[in-house]
């Protein structure tokens, strides 16, 4: 399903897929922390079909982009919003039962979620 996924592409950039946790960059961001400020959830990709597509949501991506719920300062929502691929960074994918995965070093190895254990520090 998401075979490669995590490895990252000619820009250095991972590749976004659909559940992703993703930050945008702001244009305006002068300093390191500040540039991305913006966080959100993929919810569709251009040329990317993960089965969960509903009927309001058939109508096709424009190439090199996706479709993200972002959740701004003050808690703004922006859902469903259009965003350019290349303007996004990959912060945390969820790992689910039954995904198909490969190794960033091999992406001819093939495999699929079996147990997911989570842990959490404060």
């Amino acid at each position: 399903k998401k075979s490669g996924g995590a490895r990252g592409s000619a820009d250095g950039h991972a590749r976004a897929f659909p559940h992703d946790v993703v930050a945008h960059r702001s244009p305006g961001g002068r300093s390191r922390n500040a540039q991305w400020q913006w966080r959100g959830q993929v919810l569709r990709v251009a040329g990317y079909d993960d089965g969960e597509a509903v009927d309001d949501e058939s109508r096709e991506l424009p190439h090199g982009h996706c479709s993200v719920f972002w959740l701004g300062r003050n808690l703004e929502q922006w859902p469903n919003t259009l965003t350019n691929s290349n303007s996004i960074r990959v912060l945390d994918r969820p790992w689910v039962l039954g995904d198909r995965v490969a190794k960033a070093d091999d992406p001819l190895s093939l495999g699929t979620i079996v147990g997911v254990k989570c842990g959490l520090c404060l």
